[in-house]
């Protein structure tokens, strides 16, 4: 493998083999400081983009069974999905974790919080020259 290599492009967002592999440990390593065991089930409920990529995989390596949630699901379908399966974790973002149920499982994990921020196109008429 290559880790300067680009591994993963969606829309403006372009993450290298080295970036990609560096946010899924960053992930797997916080789902087992929650203890997340083998075959346990773990949510994500966040909107498309590579955070959804990362988490994906960051569940896989810890461990966990993925489970997809859409956020843009009536909140009674969310609901109906928690009642049939049962996760004790998810991982979410700001944008979607108000649309979330918050006494549906015991361990909420903000990607926003644990990954390197993105650094967007539109960001970059941002940065200062040096």
């Amino acid at each position: 493998m290559h880790p300067q290599k680009v591994a993963v492009v969606l829309d403006d967002q372009v993450w290298t083999y080295s970036e990609l592999t560096e946010e899924v440990e960053r992930v797997a390593h916080h789902l087992y400081r929650l203890h997340v065991a083998q075959g346990q089930i773990v949510y994500q409920f966040v909107e498309r983009g590579l955070e959804m990529i990362c988490g994906m995989l960051g569940i896989m390596c810890a461990g966990g069974v993925y489970c997809l949630l859409n956020p843009a699901d009536q909140h009674e379908r969310v609901v109906s999905v928690l009642g049939q399966i049962d996760g004790q974790c998810v991982l979410l973002h700001g944008i979607t974790r108000h649309k979330f149920p918050s006494t549906a499982v015991p361990h909420v994990v903000r990607l926003d919080d644990i990954l390197v921020p993105l650094l967007r196109v539109e960001d970059i008429d941002d940065i200062p020259d040096f």
